[in-house]
Order: C-alpha cells, then sequence, then structure tokens
C-alpha cells in the first residue's frame, strides 16, 4: 500500500500501523491485514485450528491483484497451515519490525507431516558497509515443536543462494512437544570478496533448513536483496545504523593523499608551518589546518557538486569514493562531507558528519580536549533526543566547528563555510551526527576498490 502522507507516499507494508519513513499513521481497513490479525490471535490464543482453516480458505478467495496493490513490497512471506491441512502460501508481508528495521515472519508448515512453527527475524538486504558494522543478517531463528512427539537430533541450516555464503549450522539435542528453542544474531559465513565486487543490485535467496535424525522437516526461502559495495543503507528508526557511514570514511586512500600534499602550501601561507600536527599543533591551529584543505578543495582540485547518483536500493545513497570524486571532478553533498572529513581525519583532527533532511554536512572538534570532555559526559545522556541536544549544545558554544562541505564548489571562502555549517546546525532539526572517531571502535574503514 501507500503512505497516506502527501509528502512521503512511500510503499509500505499494510501490516504496520504506522509509515516505517515518515511515521504517518496507517488505515486499518484492508482486508488482508484485518484477516492476518484475527488469524495471529487464533493462534495466539490456541484456539482450534477448525477456525484456522476456515480463516485461511477465506483469504484464499481474495483475488490475487488485491495483494499485488497493498503489499508491492519484496522479499516477505507469509505462509500458514496445520497438520494434514493444504498448505497455501500467501505472498505479503507479515510484519516489519520498526525496532531493528528488520523483517519478521512467522512461518506454520506441515508439508513434511511435522506440526511445526518456524520465527525468523531477518534483514532483507544486505550490502558491504551492513557488514563492516557487525549487523547480522539473521537476528532471531525461534523452532517451536506444536507435534505430540519429542523432535530429536535437531539441524539447522542457514545459507544465501547464488554463492553469497556457505552454510551456518546449528545443532539442537531435542525439542519438547510445545517448547522451542531459539538463536540470536545469526552471523552467516559470507563470501567478502564477491560482496565487495556487486555495482548493481541483484535479488538472491535466504534457505532455511531443519531437519530432525536426518530427515528434512522444514525448508523455505526468503528474499533478500544484495546491494552494491558502494551502497549505504540509513533507517532513522534503526538507533545508530548512521554510524555505518563512518566506513566510507577513507583517510588512506590516494585521494586523500593527494588532497594534503595541495594543502601543504596553503597552510604554509595561512600561518607559517607546511606540515600537519593535529591537535599537538594546538587547538589555534584547528581552523587554519581546515581552512587549508578547504582552500586545496577549492582551487587546487576543482571539483564540482552533483545531484545523488541514480540508485534503485532506497532507503540510502550510492557512494562515490574519495578516488572517484578525484578522478570525476564532481561528488553529492554527502560524498563530499565523507572525502572532506577523511582529510580531516588524515591531519589527526576528529570529524563530524551530520544528516538533516535533505542534506549532508561535516564538522571537527576544535580541540581534544572538548571532544574527551564530551564524550565523558555523554556516557550519561539516556536517548538519541538528549544525545543530539547535548551536541548542538557544545555547537553553539564554538566547540565543534561545523562545516558546509559544498562551499568550495560555489567559490564561497571558508568565511561563509563555517557560517552556513553553523545556520543548518542551528536552525534545521538534526536527524543523525556520526562522530568519526567515537565509532571508530566498531566501524573501522572499509577495504574498498574503485
Amino acid at each position: 500500500m501507500i503512505c497516506p502522507n502527501p509528502e512521503c507516499k512511500r510503499n509500505v507494508s499494510p501490516f504496520d500501523d504506522k509509515c516505517g519513513y515518515c511515521g504517518a499513521p496507517l488505515k486499518d481497513n484492508h482486508p488482508i491485514k484485518n484477516y492476518m490479525k484475527k488469524a495471529d490471535q487464533i493462534i495466539k490464543d490456541n484456539e482450534p485450528k477448525a477456525e484456522l482453516f476456515e480463516l485461511r480458505e477465506a483469504v484464499a478467495d481474495i483475488p490475487s491483484d488485491v495483494f499485488e496493490k497493498i503489499a508491492p513490497d519484496k522479499g516477505f512471506t507469509r505462509s500458514v497451515a496445520s497438520k494434514g491441512s493444504k498448505e497455501r502460501n500467501i505472498e505479503t508481508p507479515t510484519q516489519t519490525s520498526t525496532k531493528y528495521g528488520s523483517v519478521y515472519i512467522k512461518d506454520k508448515n506441515a508439508d513434511y507431516g511435522i506440526d511445526m512453527s518456524v520465527e525468523v527475524d531477518y534483514f532483507n538486504r544486505l550490502n558491504w558497509s551492513l557488514m563492516n558494522v557487525g549487523i547480522p543478517l539473521v537476528q532471531k531463528l525461534k523452532v517451536t515443536n506444536l507435534s505430540p512427539e519429542k523432535l530429536t537430533n535437531i539441524m539447522l541450516s542457514i545459507k544465501l543462494s547464488l554463492d553469497y555464503s556457505d552454510s551456518w549450522k546449528a545443532t539442537i539435542p531435542g525439542i519438547d512437544n510445545g517448547q522451542s528453542k531459539q538463536i540470536n544474531s545469526i552471523k552467516l559465513p559470507i563470501y567478502k570478496e564477491k560482496l565487495r565486487s556487486i555495482k548493481e543490485s541483484e535479488e538472491c535467496l535466504l534457505t532455511i533448513e531443519v531437519s530432525s535424525e536426518g530427515k528434512i522437516i522444514y525448508i523455505n526461502n526468503f528474499e533478500v536483496q544484495i546491494e552494491p559495495y558502494n551502497q549505504w543503507y540509513y533507517n532513522p528508526l534503526i538507533p545508530h545504523l548512521s554510524d555505518s557511514v563512518a566506513g566510507f570514511v577513507l583517510p588512506n586512500s590516494r585521494a586523500v593523499g593527494e588532497v594534503i600534499r595541495n594543502a601543504g602550501g596553503y597552510l604554509q601561507k595561512l600561518c607559517g608551518i607546511s606540515s600537519f600536527h593535529g591537535y599537538q599543533a594546538g587547538g589555534k591551529y584547528t581552523q587554519q589546518m581546515v581552512n587549508a584543505i578547504y582552500l586545496a578543495f577549492q582551487w587546487s582540485l576543482n571539483i564540482d557538486y552533483i545531484n545523488p547518483p541514480a540508485t534503485f536500493e532506497h532507503p540510502g545513497q550510492k557512494i562515490l569514493l574519495h578516488d572517484q570524486i578525484l578522478d570525476l571532478k564532481r561528488g553529492t553533498c554527502l560524498d563530499l562531507a565523507l572525502f572532506y572529513a577523511a582529510c580531516i581525519e588524515r591531519i589527526g583532527l576528529y570529524p563530524l558528519i551530520f544528516f538533516i533532511h535533505g542534506h549532508a554536512f561535516l564538522g571537527v572538534w576544535s580541540t581534544d580536549h572538548c571532544y574527551k570532555d564530551f564524550h565523558k559526559r555523554l556516557q550519561d545522556s539516556v536517548d538519541i533526543k538528549e544525545e543530539l541536544a547535548m551536541y548542538k549544545d557544545v555547537i553553539k558554544r564554538g566547540h565543534i566547528i561545523p562545516l558546509n562541505s559544498t562551499n568550495f564548489t560555489t567559490g564561497s571562502d571558508f568565511e561563509q563555510c563555517k557560517k552556513n555549517g553553523a545556520d543548518y546546525c542551528i536552525n534545521s532539526p538534526l536527524y543523525a551526527i556520526v562522530d568519526i572517531e567515537a565509532v571508530r571502535s566498531h566501524v573501522r574503514p572499509m577495504q574498498l576498490e574503485t
């Protein structure tokens, strides 16, 4: 179905209570949603399966074009069955978890004569950036024995098709009648080199198989979208997922080295020194060093601003890497912010990336003392709103210097760059802030080749 918010109008799951993108409430009058809600309640209340069978027959009578109109999303499967009944697979979303941004599926299957259910909570997308921050593809796998007999010697197997991974396997000695076993945070042995070679999105299948005493008792496939190596996935509903963008800040790239070489001459003219020594040079030199890099971008590299490239993997954006920007002489606001941030990190300063509606820019900590003092206090913050408010406070006090990364493409001087950056921080709602030095403990620069 389509989000009713005229400013959003994205495809959303009819089984959600609100849009996962803008938060707009969704109407509760879709036939499939009502059927499935009732089915979930029947299963939850352990009511007679005959009633569930009647409900499933009613769902089967809904024309297929209704499903296509209100459930256009891919990568979700709903399967409901009881032992001895005819299996009916309904390819439509069941539930999308707004807490984790993942897909939740409860599959009750009797194809192999065993009454059981399998619940899987997984991301229906995979890319190099998500893997770099260690997000497990499968968040949860839960197997429930609904048969009267105990299941013994159980083997679980998960694999991505098209040779994207080797098989992940786990054994369970047994599951008694009415009992469940659950495994969380399953990291598949992904073939990194193949994932890093993907340039355009393609579909593959996540195959989950359950066997008991060497006989298969459950198998099903779930669609997963494999995204390009330079795709950055962003979902504002997932706390700190924006941190993954730090993987695209590549301080040791060839392009960063060239920018720093060019910036040395400008630094000499600004303050009489030609070497970058980070915060060891003293806080008074921070702005001169960042200004020298700005001048190198503006006058030595002649880089232009462009709109984001064509991509079909929303939400998020394909990132032009620093070497590509240098060769093509162009980049988006996010591309340029990441490139500028990499140069700042290379010289021993601490950059940040800011996100507001429709724009990305950067900043830099004025001194390492300000950075350390802030993060000591940040440990006591309770939520993301409080954290963003604390950042705004130190920006107003001058401890962080915001910079608009696209100013050097317009001929504006460094003072205008700082002014525009400060205006964005003070006057626009901040969606996310990525403090590069702070997230380096869990988000390293990605190993990417252009």
